[in-house]
Parts: C-alpha cells; structure tokens; sequence
C-alpha cells in the first residue's frame, strides 16, 4: 500500500456488487486522478512511439475510433473492432 499512497491511489474503491469488472474500475479511477484522456494520449503518442511504421499504424487506428465515434457505432469501438 505505501507504493500505491505514494502514486496517489491509495483510496481507490473497487465496487464488489456491480457488475463492471474489478479492473475496470480499477482504470477508470486511475486515469481521473492522474489527468488521462485519449485527446492527451494522441497529443503525446509522438514522444513514445518512434517508429514512423509505428506512427502510421497508430494514427490509422485513432482515425477509424474517431470515424466510429463520429458515426455512432458502439458495438464495434466496444468490440475493439
């Protein structure tokens, strides 16, 4: 526990009586109190991903989420698809 106190995620709850997964709990939790979103993820992705086929295919991957995104398809941003 002094590891997770001192990262500031000491009082993270996890719910036993919903039916979202422990670990999604987990994460959701985890990135509000550290600040992260996908928008900052994409403004940063260049300073960890350093292989241009690496960028290529990451940014191909962002542009068809945020084409499902814009055209309402859950099932599949859902699926991973």
């Amino acid at each position: 526990m002094k590891v997770m106190e001192k990262l500031g995620i000491d009082h993270i709850t996890i719910a036993t009586n919903s039916s979202e997964p422990y670990e999604e709990q987990f994460w959701k939790q985890f990135d509000f109190i550290m600040g992260l979103t996908e928008e900052g993820l994409a403004n940063e992705y260049p300073l960890f991903v350093t292989n241009p086929n690496d960028h290529a295919k990451l940014e191909a991957v962002i542009a068809q989420k945020n084409a499902q995104l814009e055209s309402g398809d859950n099932a599949k941003i859902a699926s991973g698809l």
